[in-house]
């Protein structure tokens, strides 16, 4: 969510058509939201009268907008404070801000604009890329909460799911499994910042490669770990990462000197068709995979269904044969009791039967 391209500053106030207070005022609107939701989340506390139900429920509201707000603003708002130190060299000597050439950004610079860019820009950097760190801290601190450790990933969602502790923040775990919901989403977050806020700075000649190189390590992270609950977003995941892939190989193949005589026409029908191919075959080959682990998981399910009913069918034969028995030779029936309390005596540790 870039709240900055919804409006022009310069609009208001020709002295703010700067990119210094379009850093400030992307940085800080958010800011301000989250303050005005915690001043909203005080009045409503004390309109609560001591109610802990009433005082439970607004806290989940208030602190359920303030995680979402972040979560939505983090990616778009890091891009805009990462463009603010990307600088492009001339031959002259000097360098200019990318996003505002107005702002010479070389060291020999009399220009003060660019050192109130950064007096600005870190700080926010710094504050901001806490805010990650910041979610992992505190899933970390739930761990144990969001993974029960439930045999049946569906049974420990539901358990999870219905947590009051973790309703504030379950934007941040909803849509994964429980082995993978208390982190993945902070390394989602990171590889986001990365691709759209620290990739500008590498060397143009280089950027495909280490843009391939990034797509590689998704395409591993998301095949392998399978992060979500549904299959299809799994699916849906893995074609993306592969469609980044052939984005940047694209990129790669475009930057070489074989292709500057190609005809664009013919080069970017190609390219895009190859990309389609790519994309139908990753998404295929996702969810015939998907399908098969999500078989296994019924089947599964349905044998520990199957071994559910055939205990009861065997505590039910044997209870009608200790009935049968305990009528015909009461004697033996106590001889069989006395020994199993001898048993139990000398053998007080609880048998553990494995799921």
């Amino acid at each position: 969510m870039d709240m900055p391209s919804l409006t022009t500053m310069g609009c208001i106030n020709e002295n703010y058509a700067t990119y210094t207070a379009k850093i400030i005022f992307s940085s800080t609107f958010p800011l301000a939201l989250s303050l005005a939701c915690l001043l909203a989340y005080r009045m409503r506390k004390k309109q609560a009268m001591g109610d802990p139900v009433k005082e439970a429920v607004i806290f989940q509201e208030h602190a359920s907008f303030f995680f979402i707000l972040i979560y939505l603003v983090l990616p778009t708002t890091s891009q805009i404070q990462f463009q603010g130190l990307d600088c492009k060299p001339f031959n002259n000597g000097l360098s200019y801000l990318r996003a505002d050439t107005s702002v010479e950004c070389s060291s020999k610079s009399t220009n003060r604009s660019f050192r109130a860019l950064l007096s600005v820009d870190i700080p926010f950097i710094c504050l901001y890329q806490a805010i990650p760190i910041g979610f992992m801290i505190l899933l970390y601190a739930h761990r144990a909460r969001l993974n029960p450790g439930f045999f049946s990933d569906a049974a420990g969602r539901r358990k999870r799911d219905a947590d009051p502790h973790l309703q504030p923040f379950s934007f941040l775990f909803l849509d994964y499994t429980c082995k993978h919901g208390w982190f993945f989403d902070v390394v989602d977050m990171y590889r986001r910042i990365i691709l759209i806020g620290l990739l500008p700075f590498i060397n143009p000649v280089v950027r495909p490669i280490v843009g391939c190189f990034f797509s590689i390590i998704s395409i591993i992270l998301f095949r392998e770990l399978s992060p979500y609950h549904d299959p299809e977003t799994n699916t849906l995941a893995v074609a993306a990462q592969w469609q980044l892939f052939f984005t940047y190989f694209c990129a790669f193949i475009i930057s070489t000197d074989y292709f500057e005589t190609a005809d664009n026409w013919v080069l970017g029908t190609t390219l895009l068709v190859a990309n389609i191919l790519v994309i139908g075959t990753a998404f295929s080959m996702g969810l015939r995979d998907n399908r098969q682990v999500t078989k296994n998981v019924e089947d599964v399910v349905a044998l520990r269904r199957q071994l559910g009913v055939e205990k009861l069918e065997d505590r039910a034969k044997f209870d009608q044969a200790w009935g049968t028995l305990r009528e015909a030779d009461p004697q033996a029936t106590g001889f069989v009791l006395e020994g199993a309390a001898e048993l139990a005596r000398r053998f007080s540790a609880t048998p553990r039967q494995h799921a």
